[in-house]
């Protein structure tokens, strides 16, 4: 299932956040709603490595994403139902692999990224950059 809402959405930015998803929804058979408003580059560079990592790695069936504007900030949030992994060697054991990137282009916009995951466990990811 694909659930793409709109609610005042700059439809260019919509058209690559679904453009992107449906690549990995394809090759990964996951089921993803998402709700979008105005996005940055940065979101959909943090949105593509992901959902690359949750097909490669998550076994996920469902991931959920949230991308919103509020307070002159846009904040990001992605949780997959997969098998989750321990989130503190996360970053350690895979030096140049997704979580690394995407905290790089989070910080790289001025924002943070926070990452919530354990073993056998759904998989958390939030991101707040300045809009």
């Amino acid at each position: 299932m694909f659930t793409l809402a709109m609610r005042g959405v700059d439809l260019r930015c919509a058209a690559r956040v679904a453009t992107l998803a449906v690549c990995y929804l394809a090759a990964a058979r996951l089921s993803l709603v998402l709700a979008i408003p105005p996005g940055y580059a940065s979101a959909v560079r943090i949105v593509q490595e992901a959902l690359d990592s949750v097909a490669a790695h998550a076994h996920a069936r469902t991931v959920r994403m949230l991308l919103d504007v509020a307070e002159g900030k846009t904040l990001l949030s992605i949780r997959d139902d997969g098998i989750g992994f321990a989130a503190a060697d996360g970053e350690k054991r895979h030096a140049k692999g997704a979580l690394v990137r995407m905290r790089e282009t989070a910080e790289a916009a001025r924002g943070r990224l926070h990452v919530e995951s354990r073993p056998r466990y759904d998989t958390a990811i939030a991101v707040q950059v300045p809009a």
